[in-house]
């Protein structure tokens, strides 16, 4: 994204007050008990989809995984390089589009529990009921801000999920 004109321009706006990082994947960084690896991508683009940053983020002993909207080719290409990958929660890709989280992304990484970030009667019907079927084929539990609007996930001490809260506007979400 740093190389994006439209997005030079608001980093500009922050550049007294916010450090900014071009990140790759191999890179890692630690801010106290949490510990992010990069695993995508490989170059730096020019911010399109496929460009997004693929971040395994481990909190004590549970691994999540956020793709941003990459899609199936780069979901692959991360399957290929890290054989044995697991999670433990996924955000799913490009708020659930059919053109990310494919059935053999879900199917290797099995995680516990799935978020899809998707607003409620988005235009482009996201999420799409070919990402909804794959999750119910492998029974990979979800929910998503479409429905529920913000999620929180509580953990205790022992990293064990404590509770989920949703934070709805009762207009919106009902």
């Amino acid at each position: 994204m740093h190389r994006v004109t439209k997005f030079k321009s608001i980093m500009q706006r922050y550049s007294e007050t916010t450090t900014f990082q071009a990140l790759k994947a191999g890179d890692r960084r630690e801010y106290g008990a949490l510990d992010f690896s990069v695993l995508y991508p490989e170059n730096p683009g020019m911010g399109e989809n496929k460009d997004s940053l693929a971040l395994l983020v481990r909190v004590q002993d549970k691994k999540w995984l956020f793709t941003g909207d990459l899609e199936k080719d780069q979901e692959l290409a991360i399957l290929k390089k890290y054989k044995n990958l697991k999670v433990d929660y996924l955000k799913l890709g490009h708020h659930g589009s059919r053109t990310s989280s494919s059935f053999e992304f879900l199917k290797q990484l099995n995680p516990g529990y799935a978020f899809i970030s998707a607003g409620k009667n988005n235009r482009y019907h996201h999420p799409h009921q070919e990402t909804i079927s794959a999750l119910s084929n492998l029974k990979i539990k979800y929910d998503g801000t479409h429905q529920y609007g913000m999620i929180n996930v509580y953990f205790n001490k022992f990293g064990q999920w404590e509770k989920r809260r949703y934070q709805t506007n009762e207009e919106d979400y009902g």
